[in-house]
């Protein structure tokens, strides 16, 4: 904490044809695999070309981000593709005290995100990665990403953890999907954004950028600070759909006594209006039995003006504008969701290298799927059309049906 960083606009570092990576894709139709990128005093992988492929790469310990494709002017990129790779402790910057210098306007917590991805178009994915241990987000989808509904962003995969902001952020982007993917704290320290762990899955609009159709489900996000966010400042959102998904909290939920969910209305400062966000919230499972937070806090409209409700699960009462006769509300019997989470073998000054990384912990996600005797199990949902969405297609557990929560 108290070295000197060096300063990643500085030609001593880093002069790569004015870009601030050490790995800089400019061309179209580009694959880079298998390489290994640490040590970085800037970005690790920068990306600028259409249907480029960045595949089972290591990168390792950057001042920046890890992996970004952020064009700042342009048309927007298609078909980008990043997947099987391992992006380790990223925004190293959050040690550096004179960072603010290098983003004017930036307060102390100035940090970016492991995986950075805006002003990207059509058939971007992002899928199968290991994002850990960054001291920003994790993967931060934003913003000016608008892709299409036939085309759309997908998220699919990541098992993305011990990150300092936020683990999935999706801001001010269209028709983005986030599905089957893994958001976790296990507990260390270093990675607690200011002494409490971030949000799991956050959708936001920084800028008045809209979002608009982004899709939610069968994710499992593990004793998080705010399991997840949706809504807030610029944020009014129509089309979104949270469903199948299992929240749990844990110590870190606890920590600050913040609730599970989070859904709140536009809250600008240079508006008259303030929007509620529009969508469906359905066949969730939310267990905070651990915790003694409140499992939702819902600041907006509900039905046909709003979020549409509906096949829950709760480990304690929701507030009455968001509880459905549909609910259940309870034990919600999952294998071990108690479980104590821990990291060893943290990075150390003898790690210099990606190779001499020996970190790992003990998260299991079987402890988080349902006993046969489950209440869940037989609640969910008919997959019709519900609030003007309908529904996308999941797949039950053998021999169940209508299940809730993450399969």
């Amino acid at each position: 904490k108290s070295g000197v960083m060096p300063d990643p606009r500085g030609a001593a570092y880093l002069n790569l044809d004015g870009t601030k990576a050490i790995v800089s894709i400019s061309g179209d139709g580009v694959a880079f695999e298998g390489f290994v990128i640490q040590n970085v005093a800037g970005d690790g992988i920068a990306i600028g070309g259409n249907n480029v492929t960045v595949r089972g790469n290591e990168v390792f310990f950057t001042y920046a981000m890890g992996i970004t494709s952020n064009p700042t002017s342009g048309a927007g990129i298609t078909g980008l593709l990043i997947e099987n790779n391992v992006v380790r402790y990223a925004s190293i910057m959050i040690f550096d005290p004179n960072r603010k210098q290098y983003y004017p306007g930036g307060d102390k917590q100035v940090v970016v995100g492991s995986i950075k991805v805006g002003n990207n178009g059509a058939g971007a994915v992002i899928r199968n990665n290991e994002v850990a241990y960054g001291f920003g987000e994790g993967i931060n989808i934003g913003k000016y990403n608008y892709a299409t509904a036939a085309n759309p962003f997908i998220v699919e995969g990541n098992f993305v953890h011990d990150c300092n902001h936020t683990g999935i952020y999706v801001n001010g982007s269209y028709h983005v999907i986030i599905r089957n993917n893994t958001v976790c704290s296990t507990n260390v320290e270093l990675n607690l954004w200011d002494g409490d762990a971030p949000v799991g899955i956050k959708l936001f609009d920084e800028k008045k950028t809209l979002i608009r159709n982004i899709t939610v489900y069968n994710n499992l996000v593990v004793n998080m600070g705010i399991a997840a966010t949706w809504g807030g400042r610029y944020t009014a959102s129509t089309g979104v759909y949270f469903g199948y998904n299992t929240f749990v909290g844990g110590p870190q939920a606890d920590a600050k006594g913040r609730p599970g969910i989070i859904i709140d209305r536009q809250s600008t400062n240079d508006k008259d209006e303030t929007a509620p966000q529009k969508g469906v919230y359905e066949n969730n499972i939310l267990d905070y039995s651990m915790s003694n937070a409140a499992v939702i806090k819902m600041n907006g409209d509900t039905g046909a003006n709003g979020v549409g409700f509906r096949n829950n699960a709760w480990s304690s009462n929701p507030p009455a504008s968001v509880k459905t006769s549909s609910d259940v509300v309870g034990a919600l019997k999952l294998v071990k969701s108690d479980a104590a989470l821990s990291t060893s073998n943290y990075l150390s000054k003898s790690n210099t290298t990606a190779a001499s990384l020996t970190v790992s912990n003990n998260f299991n996600v079987n402890n988080y799927r349902l006993l046969a005797a489950s209440p869940a199990i037989g609640a969910g949902s008919s997959h019709n059309n519900f609030n003007g969405i309908t529904p996308p297609t999941v797949t039950c557990p053998a021999a169940q049906t209508l299940v809730l929560g993450a399969n």
